[in-house]
């Protein structure tokens, strides 16, 4: 495929790494190192905050050209020089503490270096389950935790909270399982802008992986956006995006192979 993208942004839950077998699949680490023996910038771009991209050990699968975390609240150089750092605005995490204590709704929380839960019930179970989290601790929220990710499981998650949307801080992302709460003016997207300023390259000029509602706006801003076969039904309809074999059947390699990129 003839092209003069240099660079390729891979979202890690069931893009890259495949939640159900618990891996990333040996052929999306043969693609990855593929990608690179050919020149190509990789980021990593990813919903998990620091914490959790370094749970897994992501970092360490190949030499990353740049880092955005946090669904792009916290932004990193291939050497972790800052780029972006925005956590969601304290007062905003207190308002959204006590909607979820009003509705006794369980809060899975998560920051630069802090990872927890505001109580115990099966719902924060299934999305502790979900990402194969480790050691979430069951404790109160405390002011001086810098959050980027706030979850919540209501009983109908795509049904939009009014509480929630009129908080000019904030961005609830309406998805099939859960609630994502993320800082207004930050998102994967805007972490791409910064690292293609950062590489001097043009902005749209890339590239992208993905599989979820928090990848919309990269997939659709980027020259080639390739979602998973295993994403969801909304990404799938965007005006010219190519869909890839299921993450857990190594539909990164596939597609690759497929399109000649590697």
């Amino acid at each position: 495929m003839k092209t003069n993208i240099q660079t390729i942004f891979i979202d890690l839950d069931n893009t890259l790494y495949d939640h159900a077998s618990q891996i990333v699949p040996p052929l999306h680490i043969q693609a990855l190192h593929a990608l690179k023996a050919k020149g190509y910038k990789l980021c990593m771009c990813t919903g998990r905050p620091p914490a959790l991209v370094k749970e897994h050990h992501f970092e360490d699968l190949i030499d990353w050209d740049g880092y955005i975390t946090g669904i792009g609240s916290y932004v990193f150089d291939k050497n972790f020089h800052t780029l972006i750092d925005h956590s969601i605005a304290v007062d905003d995490v207190a308002q959204i503490m006590n909607y979820a204590e009003t509705h006794e709704l369980g809060v899975v929380g998560f920051g630069k270096k802090v990872k927890f839960a505001s109580k115990w019930d099966p719902k924060v179970q299934e999305i502790i389950d979900t990402f194969h989290f480790k050691d979430v601790k069951i404790h109160p929220w405390h002011p001086a935790d810098h959050l980027s990710n706030l979850l919540l499981k209501p009983n109908d998650p795509l049904k939009p909270i009014p509480e929630l949307d009129k908080m000019p801080g904030i961005v609830p992302i309406y998805m099939k399982n859960w609630i994502e709460i993320r800082a207004n003016g930050i998102s994967k997207y805007k972490g791409i802008e910064a690292l293609m300023n950062h590489f001097h390259e043009p902005i749209n000029q890339y590239l992208a992986f993905g599989d979820s509602a928090l990848d919309m706006e990269m997939l659709d801003r980027a020259e080639i956006g390739v979602v998973m076969a295993n994403g969801e039904s909304q990404l799938k309809r965007l005006p010219g995006i190519q869909i890839a074999p299921s993450c857990h059947d190594g539909g990164i390699y596939t597609w690759l192979k497929e399109k000649e990129w590697i």
